[in-house]
């Protein structure tokens, strides 16, 4: 049985680890990104959507127990132990190979579903925190739809959407997923493969569009 001292740390306890979920709506780099000078406006604009301004996602940053929590979350030594999974290697004289049929066989995938007209539904933070990407710029929704863009990938026209994931956990919007996107696509351009601010606007709208045909065609298959 807790007494009331022992009662009152659990509730701070379980408020410090709510808060530490909050923050994970920042970019994962955010604690970092307080050190970068903005050298122009679209980098000012990126610092700032980069880090989650909701309510308690402001409060999380002032709670010290938060942020340790989110850092052991993490960056703890026992976290990566994933690590030290076995693991194969493949030969350096099969590598290029090895690369070419995974791909092959991941555009053979991205086909068959624009085929059978399967919607794709992207959540880029939450997809950028348990996934592979190194940026949001590098989120495969520019693999899936292309229509208006300029990429190094084959041209499909796969119905996406941009949603939030988990909303409560993440703390972060719909708005602002979008506003993550837009930013890094205009702030990381590969080479050859340039689009003007106008073009990536069009595109999300695109997007936008496509998620309220995706939202009231469920409704119809719910009736």
């Amino acid at each position: 049985v807790f007494d009331a001292e022992d009662n009152l740390k659990a509730m701070n306890n379980i408020q410090d680890y709510y808060l530490s979920w909050l923050l994970r709506g920042n970019s994962p780099t955010f604690a970092s990104d307080e050190s970068i000078v903005p050298t122009s406006d679209i980098e000012k604009e990126w610092l700032n959507v980069s880090v989650n301004h909701h309510l308690g996602a402001e409060l999380a940053r002032n709670n010290n127990n938060a942020l340790e929590i989110h850092e052991q979350y993490h960056n703890d030594r026992v976290v990566n132990k994933g690590s030290d999974a076995k693991t194969f290697t493949i030969r350096e004289e099969y590598r290029d190979d090895f690369y070419s049929l995974i791909e092959t066989i991941q555009e053979h995938l991205l086909c068959k579903i624009e085929k059978k007209r399967i919607s794709i539904e992207c959540n880029p933070s939450s997809n950028y925190k348990i996934g592979e990407m190194m940026r949001y710029d590098g989120h495969p929704i520019t693999k899936f739809f292309n229509r208006g863009l300029s990429t190094p990938y084959p041209s499909h026209d796969i119905t996406v959407s941009i949603n939030t994931d988990d909303q409560g956990v993440f703390s972060t919007s719909l708005e602002r997923e979008y506003s993550l996107i837009a930013l890094a696509m205009e702030r990381y351009q590969p080479e050859g493969y340039k689009n003007s601010p106008r073009q990536i606007i069009e595109w999300l709208d695109k997007i936008r569009e496509m998620s309220v045909e995706q939202q009231f065609s469920n409704i119809k298959n719910k009736m």
